[in-house]
């Protein structure tokens, strides 16, 4: 059953209680595949990344009979002083973005069941499509010098979340009008960051990327340089484009952690660390790789 009416993603915006939402009609990623294969033979990508570069440009990989894609954002920025040693990174100190994007997504995927039948397929974070293209192209922004999506009004302090489905963009109202702009001459964050990763052409060597390093169970030397004992917002901090942003938007990500420094790591197993705070980012990364990180920091005083 698909009723003959156009729909308009702003309303859908409204009803699911978002920051941004955007429509992108299906098609192959090419531009963004000649850069990573570029950056690829640079050594500038992570482990993390998927080595089969038709999983991260072609949609056709998720799912065979996508015509579109929605392309969510929440922004996460809670501004506070910080109490402590051991510092979370701004993302991970309220519910896991994980979970509340998914929500989103499904709450998304039962409004459109009752004007469509189709297809689909979610990403949130995992998937390892080219996300931040797609929220490019969806009108959200411009890439920064760090390679983060800037918003008008969230700056980069947003999560993003993917529906590909079967549905005709056509089906829908709405407007993505590409943002052209840039950061200039403006260098702040190349110059903030502990390690060099940000090369300053809109590239980041992510091989000395703390918010990558320090979730990651492999040493590195780069650790040495941490400021934070998980992720890292050094970058973000300094952008001129993050002041005066919208803040405190959504409950679900106020901090309830700023610091490891009152968490009882030391009496908890691995496993039972996992399920204590399973609810957080940080939890996936295990209790192993964040005491290494103290211990780290700790070692400087």
């Amino acid at each position: 059953m698909v009723k003959d009416v156009d729909i308009r993603l702003d309303d859908l915006k409204k009803k699911l209680n978002i920051d941004l939402l955007g429509l992108v009609e299906a098609k192959s990623l090419d531009q963004v595949g000649s850069r990573i294969l570029s950056n690829k033979n640079e050594g500038l990508t992570t482990d993390f990344e998927l080595q089969d570069l038709s999983l991260r440009i072609d949609p056709w990989t998720r799912l065979e009979s996508v015509k579109s894609i929605f392309v969510l954002g929440m922004s996460y920025y809670w501004p506070c002083d910080f109490d402590g040693a051991y510092k979370i990174s701004s993302y991970a100190r309220g519910r896991d973005y994980h979970l509340v994007l998914r929500e989103k997504i499904q709450e998304l995927k039962e409004i459109l069941k009752e004007t469509f039948e189709f297809s689909s397929y979610i990403q949130v974070d995992s998937g390892g499509f080219y996300e931040k293209e797609l929220a490019r192209l969806g009108g959200f922004g411009h890439y920064g010098k760090n390679s983060l999506i800037i918003n008008k009004d969230l700056g980069s302090y947003f999560f993003l979340g993917l529906l590909f489905t079967s549905i005709p963009a056509s089906k829908f109202i709405y407007e993505a009008e590409i943002d052209l702009s840039s950061c200039g001459s403006c260098n702040l964050c190349k110059e903030a960051c502990p390690t060099g990763a940000i090369l300053g052409d809109y590239r980041v060597d992510f091989s000395k990327c703390l918010s990558y390093l320090s979730q990651k169970k492999d040493a590195s030397p780069y650790l040495n340089n941490l400021t934070y004992a998980y992720g890292c917002d050094v970058c973000q901090e300094v952008c001129p484009k993050n002041r005066g942003i919208l803040s405190d938007v959504h409950a679900d990500f106020k901090p309830k952690f700023l610091s490891f420094d009152d968490l009882d790591l030391a009496s908890l197993s691995n496993k039972a660390f996992k399920k204590k705070y399973k609810d957080f980012a940080f939890a996936w990364s295990g209790k192993k790789v964040i005491e290494r990180n103290i211990k780290i920091l700790a070692s400087r005083g």
